[in-house]
């Protein structure tokens, strides 16, 4: 998770916008320009309508893997299948353009000649390699921008209402461990205080916690505890 934090707000800064990392979807979206969401653990159903309201009022968001699973069901760990859907997210379908998730892997080409001006065309390979748990949806009402071998969707983009939806299935980490730091929470390639205190906010919480913040489960075992403060407190006050 922390090599997608950094792959995508290093993506991002280069191309000129400025980012504001939360472990958690802000009550209120109307100060973004556009909103990322790729933490599986911190969607819910309850979201379903504020990311319907805000699409529609010149909105745009970008989805990445498994997160609309999140939206249909309440889980807090990676067995959706075993979850049924939430009566929260039953119109889902309206603004995402379908309701059907399901996995595949392999490689992914392009569908369409030269998406977002990206200089990719039709059959064009962008991504292979990926194992059979990877992410997909099936056609929809929805503009598919690419797929995988099996031809289940990879990415597709939606407009609704003024704005517009994407969703992308993964990508690629960039390689960054020369400036990724361990303990860095809030993205400034900086260990300190403001780390500390989003760590200790978080500690002793678990994902179904309301304090829960992904970004400071940095062994990945879905809880803030006390390995997550060793590691925050050996690399305190280093910095790139």
């Amino acid at each position: 998770m922390q090599n997608w934090t950094f792959s995508l707000e290093y993506s991002l800064n280069v191309s000129g916008f400025s980012v504001e990392l939360a472990g958690d979807i802000p009550e209120d979206l109307s100060g973004y320009y556009f909103v990322v969401i790729f933490a599986y653990l911190a969607v819910e159903p309850r979201h379903c309508s504020l990311i319907r309201d805000y699409i529609a009022s010149s909105g745009g968001v970008v989805l990445l893997a498994g997160v609309p699973e999140y939206f249909r069901c309440y889980c807090k760990d990676r067995g959706t299948y075993l979850c049924p859907t939430d009566p929260q997210s039953v119109y889902m379908e309206e603004w995402f353009g379908t309701e059907y998730h399901v996995n595949t892997g392999g490689s992914a080409y392009v569908s369409v000649d030269n998406p977002f001006d990206t200089g990719f065309w039709a059959s064009d390979v962008i991504i292979s390699g990926c194992g059979g748990s990877s992410a997909a949806i099936v056609d929809g009402d929805i503009g598919v921008v690419a797929q995988w071998d099996d031809d289940a969707v990879f990415a597709f983009t939606r407009e609704y209402g003024q704005g517009r939806l994407y969703y992308q299935a993964t990508f690629e980490c960039l390689d960054l461990p020369s400036v990724w730091i361990k303990g860095d929470v809030n993205g400034d390639l900086k260990v300190d205080s403001r780390d500390v205190a989003i760590v200790a906010k978080a500690f002793n919480t678990r994902p179904d916690s309301p304090l829960w913040d992904a970004r400071a489960d940095f062994d990945g075992n879905f809880a803030v505890d006390g390995k997550d403060v060793a590691i925050i407190a050996k690399y305190y006050n280093v910095h790139v």
